[in-house]
């Protein structure tokens, strides 16, 4: 996992970096461990109806202090992180589950099917349904011990 890789690959660089500059370094180990805490708690938390601001209360940093932190370490924003996170999950439901696209929305913490299709489209270029449709016209196709590895591209 990237995210183990990460944390065990800061550790290592706080370990050697301690003695030469133990605030700038301790300040950046902090914050890596606040901004980790909490893209932790996106991970456990997808299904919630969270946003910016709570995440960045959990954190304890401002909302701008706290996206400008994450975007740091994780070159993306932290919403578009939380969605990623969400959209990972609908899409093992549309593979794996017969459940109709408003229970998926619901599921992944989406405020409405049309909000979970427009975020589906924008990150995939298809709707969840488009989807679903080429993972079964490709799953029909393919040894079923596959099933769980059918990766599709709209």
């Amino acid at each position: 996992d990237a995210t183990l890789k990460d944390t065990l690959f800061i550790s290592l660089v706080y370990a050697i970096c301690k003695n030469a500059c133990p605030r700038t370094i301790d300040n950046y180990f902090q914050n890596y461990q606040r901004i980790f805490a909490t893209a932790s708690y996106m991970e456990h938390h997808y299904a919630e109806p969270l946003g910016l601001s709570d995440f960045a209360e959990y954190s304890g940093y401002s909302t701008r202090h706290f996206t400008r932190l994450f975007r740091s370490y994780y070159q993306v924003s932290p919403m578009d992180y939380f969605n990623q996170i969400r959209l990972r999950h609908a899409i093992s439901l549309l593979q794996n589950s017969s459940l109709n696209l408003a229970k998926i929305a619901s599921l992944c913490g989406f405020a409405g099917n049309s909000i979970f299709s427009k975020v589906f489209h924008k990150h995939f270029g298809c709707t969840p349904s488009l989807y679903r449709k080429k993972v079964l016209k490709s799953s029909s196709n393919t040894d079923s011990t596959l099933e769980n590895a059918i990766i599709v591209e709209c």
